[in-house]
């Protein structure tokens, strides 16, 4: 039990410590910088260092990685008074040669005192603070060496879906590159691909560290709404490198994908349906129109209306609705939905079962009795091992008495 409270006990210094070093110390200048080597190339970086503590702090200023040995400090440390700031520069001279691939520098700041609980001459719980910026530089490879990101953004149906290839050569050898790219539906049938079209870029010419855009333009006015997989393979002379991504081609429109199947007599249920998204942007205000029909006397008994709702871009979500089922006899009805949105209509029929009170458990409710169960076994557990511990507790005093005796 002891060390129960002792556990509970740091873990709660643990929450005061962490709550007083949320805000922490900042660096501005170029945080994070990506360099081609130059046989010498001198730079100089020019940081900030901001403090918001409460008190009069030294931060020291210090340099790690392996291009740590290639900078020179305008200072070591800074003093730095509640919310202000101090400046020091930090200057990269890089040696004649490198070797190939990348090299990394941190220029750091180190509060010189701890942050968190505790007072003067009181026990502290705390931490220092460190904020770094990253400074990279990448040495060529020999011979022909070419990578590349790729993008594509989700369009409306009948717009074209650019896909771009920016490529990078890190080679020390120019290289010629052109893509090539797949564009394939996302559904697989029987484990084949569904490959659709395909594409080709423009060619290039790339020297040493240099960039460029290729790309490729795909017409979606013949194509279905939905997901898409488009998968490139950057050629550079008798190499090659691939990378894919999805995509999504939309339309203003709401599909169906479920709604409530089972709901209670004599009390107000909610109706979910759960819907999807398949337009690029928000569409406001969708609500849904129920009707539920009693197909043995081939009329409507009610209709529904869910409040208006908005719908972000590609989303899932549940429109709830209410149905007060006080006097609508047990049994099956016919429910026809019908979303509502934009000037524009989707819909869906289906069935739906008024059940007697106390009959229908709601996933919730059911996964909450487990839990109230499982908490039950486990007290119950807990207290028969006390109860043995206890009792051998008890045995082991008692042997030890007729030992001595």
């Amino acid at each position: 039990m002891n060390k129960k409270i002792s556990c509970i006990f740091l873990f709660l210094l643990f929450i005061v410590a962490f709550s007083n070093i949320v805000s922490a110390a900042g660096i501005a200048g170029a945080v994070k910088d990506f360099l081609f080597f130059q046989p010498g190339l001198t730079k100089e970086y020019t940081y900030t260092v901001v403090s918001n503590t409460d008190k009069q702090m030294d931060h020291i200023i210090e340099l790690q990685g392996e291009l740590s040995q290639y900078f020179t400090l305008s200072k070591t440390f800074v003093n730095i008074k509640p919310d202000e700031s101090a400046d020091f520069t930090a200057t990269l001279r890089l040696p004649q040669t490198m070797e190939p691939g990348e090299h990394m520098g941190l220029v750091c700041a180190l509060e010189s005192g701890t942050r968190g609980a505790g007072g003067t001459g009181g026990a502290s719980i705390g931490t220092r603070v460190r904020v770094c910026a990253v400074i990279t530089v990448f040495a060529p490879y020999p011979g022909k060496h070419v990578n590349f990101t790729m993008s594509v953004n989700n369009v409306k149906k009948g717009e074209d879906a650019v896909i771009n290839l920016d490529v990078t050569s890190y080679g020390t050898e120019p290289v010629t590159v052109h893509g090539v790219i797949d564009i394939y539906s996302n559904d697989m049938h029987a484990g084949k691909e569904n490959k659709i079209i395909t594409l080709t870029t423009q060619e290039a010419s790339l020297s040493v560290a240099q960039n460029v855009k290729l790309n490729a333009t795909l017409d979606t006015k013949d194509l279905d709404t939905g997901e898409y997989r488009a998968k490139a393979t950057l050629y550079f002379d008798d190499n090659q490198t691939s990378q894919e991504k999805i995509f999504r081609i939309g339309d203003i429109k709401i599909n169906i994908l479920d709604f409530t199947k089972e709901v209670s007599e004599n009390k107000l249920n909610p109706l979910k349906i759960k819907v999807q998204s398949m337009w690029n942007a928000k569409i406001k205000e969708a609500y849904a129109s129920i009707d539920v029909i009693d197909t043995a006397k081939n009329r409507v008994i009610t209709t529904i209306n869910s409040p208006p709702t908005d719908i972000a871009a590609w989303e899932t979500k549940d429109i709830v609705a209410y149905w007060d089922t006080t006097g609508t006899e047990k049994g099956e009805y016919d429910l026809n939905i019908t979303l509502h949105y934009e000037d524009k209509t989707t819909s869906a029929a289906g069935k739906i079962k008024v059940l007697a009170e106390g009959m229908k458990l709601s996933l919730s409710t059911i996964l909450l009795i487990a839990l109230i169960v499982i908490i039950i076994i486990f007290i119950l557990v807990m207290l028969r091992m006390m109860r043995k511990m206890r009792m051998s507790a008890k045995n082991i005093t008692k042997t030890k008495k007729k030992k001595r005796k």
